[in-house]
Order: C-alpha cells, then sequence, then structure tokens
C-alpha cells in the first residue's frame, strides 16, 4: 500500500500476482522497489510496481534456502537473510548468490540498513 505520511492513512495499491513476499527495499539508482518471493526456493527476485502493485520477475536466484528479508548495504549491494540463519548477497542482474556468512540468529528476518558517519 501507500502510506500518507501527513494522515497516515494507507491506499492499498493492488495484488502483486504472487504469494507471500520477503522485504521491500527501494534502489534509488535504478529507481526500482525490490522484493523477493519467500515460500519458494530458490527465490525469485521481483520489480513492485509503485503505481499498481504488480510484481515482475527480474531473475531467478540461485539461493539454497528461503528469503526472509532484502535490503541494499551502504555501499549498493543487495543482502538477503535466509531461513538458514545466513547472509547472501544478491546480483541482481544474474539472481547469483553468493553466501556472506552466518548472522548468529536461527532466521534472519527485517533486515534495514543504517548508516552511520565514519568518525
Amino acid at each position: 500500500g501507500r502510506l500518507d505520511p501527513a494522515t497516515g492513512v494507507v491506499t492499498r495499491l493492488g495484488p502483486t500476482g504472487f504469494g507471500t513476499l520477503s522485504g521491500l527495499v527501494f534502489d534509488p539508482t535504478f529507481r526500482t522497489l525490490y522484493t523477493i518471493t519467500r515460500v519458494q526456493v530458490p527465490p525469485a527476485l521481483l520489480a513492485l510496481d509503485p503505481t499498481t502493485g504488480q510484481g515482475t520477475v527480474i531473475v531467478q536466484t540461485n539461493l539454497p534456502t528461503q528469503a526472509r528479508s532484502l535490503a541494499f548495504t551502504a555501499d549498493g549491494r543487495l543482502v538477503t537473510g535466509g531461513s538458514d540463519g545466513n547472509l547472501y548477497q544478491v546480483d541482481p542482474v544474474t539472481g547469483a548468490a553468493t553466501l556472506l556468512g552466518p548472522s548468529g540468529v536461527e532466521e534472519v528476518s527485517g533486515m534495514s540498513l543504517r548508516v552511520f558517519p565514519q568518525r
């Protein structure tokens, strides 16, 4: 949906055309709103139309697990948290997933990024 920050009213955009999705992240460079399918293995990376909500498959990933979250790092890498507790970098063009390592928790869900200034 679309949230009006002034009124707090949420307007439903419409169906994505897909089942359960994980993560929602905006790429300002390519002006793309990304999400990833949650249940299927391997998951597919989707672009969402911000006007209608309709999803379009950009690429099928080769993740060996279900995706639970999605975020961009400060240097522009797309990262997902897996249901296996690992973090993976995903190439949004090829779908290739690279294991970054264990997160230290059982399942990674609901990632976000905050960039701290260097001291």
